[in-house]
């Protein structure tokens, strides 16, 4: 790996998503010689529709604009899904530092939906349950879900491209 650089490495991830020939060993070769010569790279053009992401904040700002009771009544639930409050949580993310203070703002968690019938919802497993969703914004499960669902592509996309720059 190289110890010194004079700009960032950019990778254009737009051959992947936009019909480009060899697309995928383009952008492949672009993030093997990033993460072998520089260690990082900065991507652009994810594809992700503006649209969508413009949808996600929008449907943010009206659930954090929600009466405080509404959102509670999606707390965050045994599968660490739903409506975190302010001053509620003190995850620790790091093994060096203590955590003194609860977070300091709110937050929404949600993951991938698993069918009723799976076997780990069946089972009860931890994180493999439903996502809460507040009631009286239907569009904001439509937005987030419809973000969350551009995201899963992107990232299988970028998986498959380091795939084939490690040799996979």
């Amino acid at each position: 790996m190289t110890t010194s650089f004079d700009q960032i490495p950019v990778i254009d991830l737009a051959p992947l998503h936009d019909g480009t020939t060899g697309g995928l060993d383009q952008v492949a070769s672009a993030i093997e010689q990033a993460y072998s010569q520089v260690g990082f790279g900065y991507l652009i053009n994810h594809g992700v529709p503006q649209p969508l992401i413009d949808g996600l904040f929008e449907a943010s700002r009206q659930f954090h604009a929600l009466p405080r009771d509404e959102k509670m009544k999606i707390e965050v639930n045994q599968f660490h899904r739903g409506f975190i409050p302010i001053n509620t949580s003190t995850v620790r993310t790091s093994s060096i530092a203590k955590v003194n203070k609860p977070n300091q703002s709110e937050s929404y968690m949600m993951m991938h939906e698993l069918a009723a019938d799976d076997p780990d919802v069946l089972a009860g497993a931890p994180l493999a349950g439903p996502n809460p969703w507040p009631e009286s914004l239907p569009a904001f499960r439509r937005a987030v879900t419809a973000y969350n669902d551009a995201l899963a592509g992107l990232a299988r996309k970028i998986v498959q491209a380091i795939s084939v720059a490690v040799g996979g």
